[in-house]
């Protein structure tokens, strides 16, 4: 009977290698989605309504790839800034509609391409394995360059767990919200592909589990990356840095109980919001003003000393 189970799990991997290797190199390599003029112009004109300065941003990560984002200077700066993170297959212009509420309370504002999107350079997508060093790189810019004095975070959907996964090292922040993360790689790879058979997350961890860990494998032979470390709960278990999780009810992408999940796995203040009839990132379209109100109050609570 060993033997048996032996051959067919043996069978099952060889089975479900390709698909496996398919859906990580999809996962890796997500569409670039282009910078519009239309965005660029948009950008501009949130600026001159309130009276800021709208900047081109560029700095170098550690293995050279350029990496491009917007830089808001308000106004009247009162020493606060917000670097603000966007989701896969999507670019800063998504997560610059968040600026005018800050620019507004006198936050300097960073809005970044990750690496692999928009106009920053690169050609793999990592969700947070590399993008961590480069987030601390940009608060290091900000912090020298402009000389903030307290740094705080906004991210959505890849962006919130990048910006989960850098406070594992980095203390600078006084504060973030994190919209619609996923508590670990695996756990959401587990749950997109029975959601993709419409079927619950117990599909993935038995039946789909060995499409999950060849692809993991695979990323780590073929890229040397270790995508099974890439896990926002486990960050939010090992600092102290204040959270405001934030999720839609309705979210299909990336269900609640993802965050739910770095809730119970988190060691310091955190709470979490979930937003009735919103789906995946729509906390804001759904309660505009509840969010504008949640995420400011959270902020502010950890002004400069």
């Amino acid at each position: 009977m060993r033997k048996l189970g032996v051959l067919v799990g043996v069978g099952l991997l060889v089975a479900t290698a390709p698909v496996g290797i398919v859906v990580t190199e999809g996962f890796l390599h997500p569409p670039r989605k282009a910078l519009s003029a239309d965005s660029r112009n948009a950008a501009t004109q949130l600026a001159e309504s309130l009276g800021a300065r709208l900047e081109d941003a560029q700095i170098a990560a550690a293995d050279g790839v350029p990496l491009r984002g917007w830089f808001f200077r308000a106004a009247a700066p009162s020493g606060n800034a917000v670097i603000l993170l966007h989701g896969v297959a999507d670019n800063r212009a998504s997560a610059s509609g968040f600026a005018r509420m800050f620019l507004a309370r006198h936050y300097d504002v960073l809005a970044i391409d990750a690496r692999a999107h928009g106009e920053s350079g690169g050609s793999l997508a990592t969700y947070g394995l590399l993008e961590v060093d480069d987030l601390h790189r940009w608060a290091d810019w900000l912090t020298t360059e402009h000389a903030e004095r307290r740094l705080f975070g906004l991210g959505e959907s890849m962006g919130a767990a990048i910006l989960l996964q850098s406070l594992r090292d980095d203390h600078r922040f006084a504060a973030v919200a994190a919209e619609s993360p996923f508590s670990s790689l695996r756990e959401v790879a587990y749950y997109r592909l029975a959601a993709k058979l419409h079927c619950g997350p117990w599909l993935g961890r038995t039946l789909l589990r060995p499409i999950v860990e060849t692809g993991f494998w695979y990323a780590r032979l073929r890229y040397g990356l270790k995508l099974g470390q890439v896990s926002p709960a486990a960050a939010a278990a090992s600092t102290q840095v204040p959270i405001l999780l934030i999720h839609g009810a309705e979210d299909r992408n990336i269900p609640p109980s993802q965050s739910r999940q770095i809730l119970a796995a988190a060691r310091g203040h955190v709470e979490l919001w979930i937003v009735p009839h919103a789906g995946h990132t729509a906390a804001c379209a759904q309660s505009p003003g509840e969010f504008e109100r949640r995420v400011t109050a959270w902020f502010a609570a950890y002004p400069i000393q």
